[in-house]
């Protein structure tokens, strides 16, 4: 095999090795597509070496992962809507008395982080709609207790239009 180099490379077109700069072999580099070479591992601790699989980053915190998000109301927030509402409907203060411990048991927990921010709006409903409809039937059961006082006071005589 005359005119080649080693390993069977023809030699370089600039000329052969020495002062030319070339040198022969050429250095080596990955084919074209080819993914870079692996970086040394970091001076600072804080993941795993080598990498996993794929090339992905290690996640952070040591791998674990991060708590799951809640993306939706607590139950409580919807049970103390759900008896506000049900309380105008069916059974008065009877249900909005606890809708109304519910929502300011679910805003507390709120505004300490213990539950999902995305039932906030929903236990401020409650408590309001449980508060108007305590409040509603408080003064009508007053009302009612003042007219029948009223109506008991009154003469026998007076009534003759009912």
């Amino acid at each position: 095999m005359s005119g080649s180099g080693q390993g069977g490379w023809p030699p370089p077109s600039g000329g052969g090795g020495g002062s030319g700069g070339g040198g022969w072999p050429p250095p080596a580099s990955p084919p074209p597509g080819a993914p870079p070479p692996a970086s040394p591992p970091p001076a600072s601790g804080g993941g795993a070496w080598p990498p996993p699989a794929g090339g992905a980053p290690p996640p952070p915190g040591g791998g674990y992962a991060p708590p799951p998000v809640q993306a939706g109301a607590s139950g409580k927030a919807v049970t103390a809507l759900v008896l506000a509402i049900v309380s105008w409907v069916f059974c008065g203060f009877i249900a909005s008395i606890p809708a109304i411990f519910i929502a300011r048991s679910e805003l507390g927990a709120i505004e300490r982080g213990e539950s999902s921010a995305a039932g906030k709006g929903m236990a401020q409903a409650a408590f309001w709609i449980a508060i108007i409809n305590t409040v509603c039937t408080c003064l009508g059961t007053i009302g009612y207790i003042i007219f029948f006082a009223v109506m008991a006071s009154q003469s026998p005589g007076s009534f003759q239009g009912f």
